[in-house]
């Protein structure tokens, strides 16, 4: 009789086990099913480092074609950007 004994104390640790393996399938598949934001590689950039650049650019443009709609639009940005 001690034996019977053995052989059900084995058995007991498997079907927790395999209840174990089910509950996880099912916390993958949910972990799975919702993509992840993607990220871009570099540093984000301010607000400030953006105008600057572009206030950058807008001076270049009207220095090598000296119009007065890149002055313009120069001016118009100092105005409204205060």
């Amino acid at each position: 009789m001690p034996v019977k004994k053995a052989i059900k104390a084995k058995k007991k640790p498997v079907k927790k086990v395999q209840a174990n393996k089910s509950t996880t399938k099912k916390v993958v598949a949910k972990k799975i099913s919702k993509p992840g934001r993607v990220l871009s590689s570099g540093v984000k950039q301010n607000q400030s480092d953006v105008s600057l650049k572009a206030k950058r650019e807008k001076l270049s443009r009207l220095k090598k074609s000296g119009s007065v709609k890149d002055a313009a639009s120069i001016f118009l940005d100092m105005i409204n950007n205060k």
